[in-house]
């Protein structure tokens, strides 16, 4: 199925590729740390919205708890040389995690299979490979500044959702399945 290997393209494209996958981002600093060492397809999207961080921290937390915690089945099936066919189900497993301390707040989204089929480079981290991370400061008293960190054809739809829910324009909620693979 198609969001099976693009899962793994998309893995093997942000962690490096090429057989040799450097070390997977085991937290949100390193995750960072590696979209901003210039990795091929790191996008960092930087902007300001006219709320307090204190309303945009409430509706971000209450959004991502109803969004993101979320999941999805995709069956795949191989047919080898021989014409044996062997189909698997794969879950798709999304975790958000907020940490706020009250002038900072950030936003990680993990992706984990069961069974495992992402390609890391050592060990994976608890919840899955970090997808997406998105930063909140608060610049002012009603202004926030958001920072995302994801893949370029790959969880847009979620950096995209969480402007809109910052911004009070659209609370509605990413399709995960889409966003995965890009196709929106």
């Amino acid at each position: 199925m198609k969001h099976y290997s693009v899962i793994l393209l998309a893995a093997a494209m942000l962690l490096g590729g090429c057989g040799l996958l450097p070390p997977t981002p085991q937290n949100s600093n390193e995750y960072r740390a590696l979209m901003k060492a210039g990795t091929p397809g790191a996008v960092i999207d930087t902007y300001v919205v006219d709320k307090s961080y204190n309303k945009v921290a409430k509706v971000i937390q209450k959004q991502a708890a109803k969004c993101l915690d979320t999941g999805f089945v995709s069956n795949r099936c191989t047919t080898s040389q021989s014409g044996h066919t062997n189909c698997d189900k794969v879950n798709f497993i999304y975790t958000p995690t907020i940490q706020n301390d009250g002038k900072k707040m950030e936003l990680y989204v993990q992706l984990r299979t069961e069974p495992n089929r992402l390609l890391v480079g050592g060990t994976m981290p608890k919840n899955g490979i970090y997808v997406s991370v998105i930063d909140f400061e608060a610049v002012g008293k009603n202004k926030t500044r958001i920072t995302a960190y994801h893949p370029e054809k790959s969880f847009t739809l979620t950096s995209t959702a969480v402007k809109h829910w910052a911004k009070g324009t659209n609370m509605g909620c990413p399709n995960m399945t889409e966003d995965m693979t890009g196709s929106s």
